[in-house]
C-alpha cells in the first residue's frame, strides 16, 4: 500500500522519484510496471500522467481493502484467542455495548493530537525529547561488574531454549519493534540460533537494542477528560524476559518469608487480602477489640514513580496515532512487571486493640505518617478512594473525633452473610433433590457450589498463611464453634467466614469442633493447610458428604426404598430431556403444566417426553 501512496503523491506532484525507490516493491510482471518506468524516463508526462492516475488510485484503494482486512482478521484472531486466556476481561469489555468511546483532544485536528499527547505525557512523565547521556561512576561500573559475573554464571542461550519458547502458544499482543508471536512460530530453525546469539551479545555486552527496549504507550478510552495507558514492551524483549524467567522465581523464593506484609506476590489473590482482613476482624470481635482500618490509594500512581537512572524510551499511540519518542524521567510501565523491587500502590493498614480510642488514634496517625510521607516523595492521595472504616461504632466516634477537613471519609461497611439452608429449598417441593440428583451431570446443586466455594476461598487463604496466621484461626474457630453450639439459630450470630464455615459443617452434621479434624460418621478429614492438595481434599470431602444426604432424603420417601445408596439415571435422563435455559416454555407445555401443577414434573425446565407434541 505504501509503495502505491508514494506514486499518487510523484504524479500529483510531478516529482521524478529514484528507480532505486520507486520500483523497489512493485513486482516486474505488473500491468503498470513498464508504464511506469516510461513515465520515469520520458521528456513529457502530462499525457501519461493522465492516463496513470486513475490506475494508481485504483491500485492504492485494492492495497487498502487488501492490507484493512489482514489488519482485521488479524485482530479478530488475536481476541479469539485472548479471550480464552488472560485478556478475558478486556475481550468483553471491547464488544460490550457499554463501553466508553469518550477522548479527550478531540477538539483538535487529527494531525494535532498526537503533539498534544506528547506535551500532556511529557508533563506527567517528567520527560523529554533528547536520549539521556550514559551512566557513569563508581556505582554503575561496580553494578556493571556483578551483572557480568551473574551473566557467566548463567548458561547460554541456544537454539533449542529459545525453539521452546518461542513456539509456545501466547495469544498476546505484538509490541511496537513489529514482531508478532505467531510470527515467532514460523521462523525457520536458523533463525532460532540468531535470537540465541542475539541474546548472549546483549548479556555479554550489558546493552539492550533500541528497538528491544522502546516500549508502546496504548491510550484506551476512558473519559472526555482521561486516558488510561497501558504498555506493550517489544517481543523480543519479552521473549528474553521469558529465558531468564527462573531468576525472578529465585528472587521471590528469598523474598516472601521476609516480607509477610506484602500480598501482591505469584498465587495471591484479592479475594485472599480480603477474606484474611475477614477473619482478622471476625478473630478481633471474639476477643473484644475494636478495628479501624485505613485504605490508601495513590493519584496517577505508576505516572509518579521517580527513576534516578535513564528509562527506555516511550512511543504514545492514540486513535492508532503515535506521537514522537519521549525519555521518561519517572512512571511505570502499566500493565507490565517492570522489575522485582517493592511499590506501593493499593495500601491498607489495619489498627486492633481493646481501647477504642487508641485503635482509631492508631489509624490517624498511620494516616498522617502516610500522607506526609508520599507527599515528600511527590506523591498525591486520592480523596475520593483513600477512606476509614471502623469496625465497632465505638471506633467510629472516636475516629470522627480526630477527623480534620479534608480527612478521608469513614464509610459504614454492612456485613451481609450468605446463608442457604438446605431445609428451605426443599420443605416445599419433596422431589428437588430428585431433580437436583437426575440433573447434576448438567447442573450442579446451588447448596453445593455456595458450600465447596466457601470452603476452598477460606482454606485457599488460610494455605497461605504462616504458622501464626493458621494459630489465630483455630483459636477463633474454637469460640466460635462454641457460640454456634449454644445458640438457637445458628445463622444468626455468624458475623464472618469462620462462623460461616462452622455454620455450613453443622448443617451437613459433620462433628468440627476440632479445626483440624472433621468427622463425618466413619469419614474423617485431618486439616493441614500447608499441604498443597487442602483446598481439593476439603472440596471433595464435603461434595460426598452432600451427595450421601441428598441420597437418604429421596430415600425416605415410601416411593423410593432403596435409593438412599444412590439411583442410576441412565435411563430418566435419555427420557427426560431439558429446555435451554431463560427460554420460555410454549403454551402447550404451560397449559399442560396447568393441568398437572406437581412442581417435581417442572423443575428446571425438566419435560417428560409424553408431555412433548412431537412425540404424542
Amino acid at each position: 500500500m505504501a509503495i502505491w501512496d508514494r506514486w499518487r503523491t510523484w504524479l500529483h506532484t510531478g516529482m521524478v522519484p529514484k528507480s532505486s525507490e520507486a520500483f523497489v516493491s512493485i513486482p516486474p510482471d505488473d500491468p503498470l510496471f513498464a508504464v511506469l518506468k516510461d513515465w520515469v524516463h520520458a521528456d513529457d508526462r502530462s499525457s501519461l500522467t493522465r492516463e496513470l492516475v486513475p490506475k494508481v488510485e485504483a491500485k492504492y484503494k485494492e492495497a487498502l481493502a487488501s492490507q484493512t482486512s489482514q489488519n482485521s482478521e488479524s485482530y479478530s484472531k488475536w481476541l479469539e484467542e485472548a479471550q480464552n486466556d488472560h485478556l478475558r476481561p478486556l475481550y468483553r469489555s471491547l464488544r460490550a455495548d457499554e463501553q466508553t468511546l469518550e477522548r479527550p483532544y478531540r477538539e483538535f485536528t487529527p494531525l494535532a493530537r498526537p503533539y498534544k499527547r506528547l506535551e500532556f505525557w511529557c508533563e506527567v512523565w517528567q520527560g523529554n525529547l533528547v536520549s539521556p547521556a550514559p551512566l557513569q561512576g563508581e556505582v554503575w561500573d561496580a553494578l556493571c561488574d556483578l551483572a557480568r559475573e551473574q551473566v557467566r554464571s548463567l548458561p547460554k542461550h541456544s537454539a533449542n531454549s529459545v525453539a521452546k519458547i518461542c513456539t509456545a502458544k501466547n495469544p498476546k499482543k505484538g509490541g511496537p519493534d513489529g514482531w508478532d508471536f505467531n510470527d515467532l512460530r514460523d521462523l525457520p530453525r536458523d533463525a532460532y540460533a540468531i535470537l540465541a546469539d542475539v541474546f548472549n551479545k546483549m548479556e555479554e555486552d550489558l546493552a539492550i537494542p533500541l528497538q528491544v527496549s522502546q516500549v508502546q504507550i496504548v491510550l484506551l478510552a476512558k473519559s472526555a477528560l482521561k486516558e488510561r495507558p497501558i504498555g506493550l514492551t517489544s517481543v523480543l524483549w519479552r521473549l528474553w524476559c521469558k529465558t531468564r524467567r527462573f531468576l525472578v522465581g529465585q528472587w521471590l523464593d528469598s523474598y516472601i518469608p521476609d516480607h509477610p506484609f506484602d500480598s501482591a506476590i505469584p498465587g495471591r489473590t484479592s479475594l485472599d487480602v480480603a477474606l484474611a482482613r475477614k477473619c482478622s476482624k471476625e478473630s478481633a470481635r471474639v476477643k473484644g477489640l475494636h478495628t479501624v482500618s485505613l485504605f490508601v490509594d495513590i493519584n496517577g500512581f505508576y505516572d509518579s514513580v521517580s527513576w534516578q537512572k535513564p528509562w527506555p524510551c516511550r512511543t504514545v499511540v492514540g486513535e492508532s496515532q503515535p506521537s514522537p519518542t519521549i525519555f521518561p524521567g519517572r512512571g511505570m510501565i502499566q500493565g507490565c512487571l517492570d522489575h522485582c523491587d517493592v511499590w506501593l500502590d493499593d495500601v491498607s493498614a489495619d489498627s486492633l486493640h481493646a481501647s477504642p480510642d487508641i485503635a482509631a488514634g492508631a489509624a490517624y496517625e498511620a494516616f498522617r505518617v502516610l500522607k506526609s510521607s508520599l507527599q515528600a516523595e511527590g506523591l498525591v492521595l486520592s480523596q475520593e478512594k483513600t477512606k476509614f472504616v471502623a469496625g465497632t461504632p465505638r471506633s467510629a466516634a472516636a475516629l470522627r473525633k480526630l477527623l480534620q477537613p479534608g480527612d478521608p471519609d469513614i464509610v459504614d461497611v454492612v456485613a451481609l452473610t450468605v446463608a442457604v439452608d438446605a431445609g428451605v429449598g426443599r420443605s416445599r417441593y419433596g422431589s428437588t433433590d430428585t431433580i437436583l440428583d437426575m440433573t447434576s451431570h448438567e447442573v450442579q446443586d446451588p447448596y453445593l457450589i455456595v458450600v465447596t466455594q466457601h470452603v476452598e476461598s477460606l482454606f485457599r487463604m488460610m494455605a497461605r498463611c504462616n504458622r501464626m496466621g493458621w494459630e489465630a484461626v483455630k483459636d477463633t474457630w474454637r469460640v466460635v464453634w462454641k457460640r454456634l453450639e449454644a445458640a438457637k439459630h445458628g445463622w444468626s450470630v455468624v458475623t464472618g467466614p469462620i462462623a460461616a464455615m462452622c455454620q455450613y459443617l453443622r448443617d451437613l452434621q459433620v462433628d468440627g469442633h476440632d479445626p483440624s479434624r472433621w468427622v463425618f460418621e466413619e469419614r474423617v478429614l485431618e486439616i493441614k493447610p500447608s499441604e498443597v492438595s487442602i483446598v481439593g481434599q476439603t472440596s471433595s470431602f464435603l461434595t460426598g458428604i452432600i451427595r450421601t444426604q441428598r441420597s437418604r432424603r429421596m430415600g425416605s420417601a415410601s416411593s423410593a426404598a432403596g435409593a438412599g445408596g444412590g439411583v442410576d439415571w441412565t435411563v430418566p435422563r435419555r427420557e427426560c430431556p431439558s429446555f435451554p435455559g431463560g427460554m420460555r416454555l410454549p403454551g402447550y407445555i404451560l397449559a399442560e403444566k396447568r393441568r398437572f401443577p406437581e412442581d417435581c414434573l417442572w423443575l428446571r425446565g425438566m419435560l417428560p417426553l409424553k408431555y412433548l407434541p412431537w412425540e404424542t
